[in-house]
């Protein structure tokens, strides 16, 4: 390369000089038309400008200063040549001078002998030197193109020579790009096939890589996931099979998923632990509303017999009036025996009026007991809504439940099952606290019932007891008054017969008591039944909740 620099600076050198030597014969050409016109006008002031010391002259300047050395050198076997062209150098400049001289002096056979010198010396002179001159370029033009082919052959040959070392090179470079290569896809391999285990939940892989490159980091990122992706799968098996006391480390700030799964672990232990509360409230509240119902059923039992016995009671009551409105109408015939049976019949009205009484104050445990079921009945609609609420939220906690266990895919399918049994249990509480209301609402609405037909009876048996109260008053005027006996047996037949019209209302009274009695009954007996069941569901969710551990 270097070899080759020097040739271009030869090159560039005689290029150079090919150039000066054509503007130097230019130079003098001109010259010698400036001294042809100053010999043809004979005026000195032609002269002006026209140099004739052959060495200040551009041609002399350079000639003498590089240029002869400069051709010498390159052309050796022109050297006689180059002595000639300074020869006739010097010879035009001399004969230059003597016409100047010729003219200034103004003789005119100085000017005749400079014509002649111009003529015979000078212009013969510079013909010879641009003969010269021409073989001078001619010479220098064929070193010009031998360096032009030995550059062209230097080129070719650098040319050839970058070609085997490109052509090297690329061999090289190919064989260590196969191995590389060969090494990058081993590793990627590895990477794809450890993906694709971790793709189908095989966590046990083990990929280690020695190499500290950029493969070898993706390796080891991948085993540090496998890894964490390992341990969090840990965690959720822990979660599935109950304990929730697990706690996992986020690996970083955009841990995303382990910081999801603490906050799930967080809610569902708190919710666990608001349902295992709610169902210790729900159990205690399911005992009192059996103790509750219990007492009732059996206040409703005694309730049925006193109602029962009334019934009876209000027959006899009935059949009695009977008898007296049959005797009264034979009073005038038998009036000892209307005497007897006014006795009789005060007696009768002292046992109704007591009976009436007793009617009375059972109508009013049937009241109370009514009122108190009513009670009972409103304070279990409200339990049964709190037990809604939480077969709502326990519903709304497993339907986000499987949300995260989605969003964990494989590893929180185990979770996706807890999740869908609580949602189970959820709907199953919602279905019974749904039948228990409607229980309820029939209870509420046969008590409703009870309580219209309960005060209807207690009417009655107030009507009955006044009835009673103007019989025995009738019966008491009958007695001290036997002297008026005959109208006090009209009368008396008149209150018998509205005796008897009363006990008829109080007979159906008392049947539909009794009815709607047995109806609270087994109304009773359906909300124990409820009650037990909503008992169960209670136990269940404990148990379901027992499951996880939570401290």
């Amino acid at each position: 390369m270097k070899r080759t620099d020097g040739y271009f600076v030869r090159w560039n050198q005689l290029e150079n000089h090919m150039y000066s030597l054509n503007m130097q014969e230019i130079a003098h050409l001109d010259w010698r038309y400036g001294l042809q016109n100053a010999m043809y006008e004979r005026s000195k002031m032609r002269f002006v400008g026209l140099e004739i010391d052959h060495t200040k002259c551009n041609f002399g300047k350079w000639f003498h200063s590089e240029g002869k050395e400069i051709l010498i050198t390159e052309l050796p076997n022109l050297r006689a040549a180059i002595e000639d062209l300074d020869r006739l150098h010097r010879n035009i400049h001399a004969t230059a001078g003597f016409i100047k001289e010729a003219i200034e002096s103004g003789d005119k056979n100085q000017f005749l002998k400079a014509d002649r010198s111009y003529k015979t010396e000078l212009v013969p002179d510079l013909v010879k030197l641009r003969e010269l001159l021409n073989l001078i370029r001619q010479k220098l033009r064929e070193r010009i193109l031998h360096i032009e082919d030995v550059i062209t052959k230097e080129l070719l040959f650098t040319k050839y020579l970058m070609g085997i070392i490109v052509l090297a090179l690329i061999i090289i470079i190919a064989l260590l790009f196969s191995n590389f290569t060969k090494l990058i896809i081993s590793n990627i391999q590895k990477a794809v096939t450890t993906s694709e285990s971790l793709s189908q939940g095989d966590l046990s892989v083990d990929l280690r890589s020695e190499y500290n490159d950029e493969l070898g980091k993706l390796l080891k990122s991948i085993d540090k996931m496998s890894k964490s992706m390992l341990e969090i799968s840990n965690s959720a098996k822990l979660i599935a099979n109950g304990d929730l006391t697990v706690s996992i480390q986020p690996k970083s700030d955009n841990d995303i998923l382990a910081k999801s799964l603490n906050t799930m672990v967080t809610r569902l232990r708190n919710q666990t632990r608001d349902i295992l509360e709610a169902v210790n409230v729900l159990a205690s509240s399911i005992n009192q509303i059996m103790t509750t119902a219990t007492e009732i059923s059996a206040s409703a039992s005694e309730t049925a017999t006193s109602v029962s016995e009334t019934t009876v009671t209000a027959e006899e009551v009935r059949q009695t009036a009977k008898l007296v409105s049959i005797r009264a109408n034979n009073v005038s015939e038998v009036i000892k025996k209307v005497v007897e049976a006014s006795q009789s019949s005060y007696a009768s009205v002292d046992e109704t009026i007591e009976q009436m009484n007793n009617i009375r104050v059972k109508m009013d445990l049937i009241a109370q007991s009514t009122v108190r079921l009513s009670e009972q009945g409103q304070a279990i609609g409200d339990i049964v809504n709190t037990v809604s609420d939480l077969a709502e939220q326990s519903n709304l906690l497993a339907v986000n439940a499987a949300i995260e266990s989605a969003r964990a895919g494989e590893h929180g399918r185990g979770f996706a099952v807890v999740a869908q049994e609580i949602r189970s249990l959820a709907e199953q509480s919602k279905a019974a606290t749904i039948q228990i209301n409607s229980i309820l609402k029939d209870i509420q609405s046969a008590t409703s019932k009870a309580m219209l037909v309960t005060e209807q009876g207690n009417k009655a048996v107030e009507e009955g007891i006044r009835q009673s109260s103007d019989a025995g008053q009738s019966i008491r005027n009958l007695i001290l008054k036997i002297s008026d006996v005959t109208d006090a047996g009209n009368q008396i037949v008149a209150s018998s017969q509205q005796q008897v019209t009363g006990m008829d209302q109080i007979v159906f009274a008392m049947e539909n008591i009794n009815q709607a009695t047995a109806q609270n009954t087994e109304n009773i007996k359906m909300v124990e039944t409820v009650t037990r069941n909503l008992n169960e569901t209670a136990q269940k969710l404990k148990v379901l909740t027992d499951m996880y551990k939570m401290q």
